[in-house]
């Protein structure tokens, strides 16, 4: 998973340059995540949303995510 993760992080910086301000950085990858990641919507509508999917490998591997955050206690 670790290989995936570079490489799917990689991409991503890969659009960002040197020249940009740190903004123009943010909305970038901003961009970028929003093209290439999906809502997972049907694992939310099953009530069986893998852990994955609140996770970066899940935005970023799997291009999948969910906007909840995780309690550990």
């Amino acid at each position: 998973m670790k290989e995936k993760l570079d490489a799917a992080v990689s991409d991503a910086l890969a659009m960002v340059s040197d020249d940009m301000e740190d903004y123009e950085k943010a909305l970038v990858i901003h961009d970028w995540l929003a093209l290439y990641c999906e809502y997972d919507y049907d694992s939310y509508l099953a009530n069986a949303v893998p852990a994955v999917s609140h996770t970066m490998c899940g935005a970023l591997v799997n291009k999948t995510g969910v906007c909840a955050i995780l309690t550990f206690f």
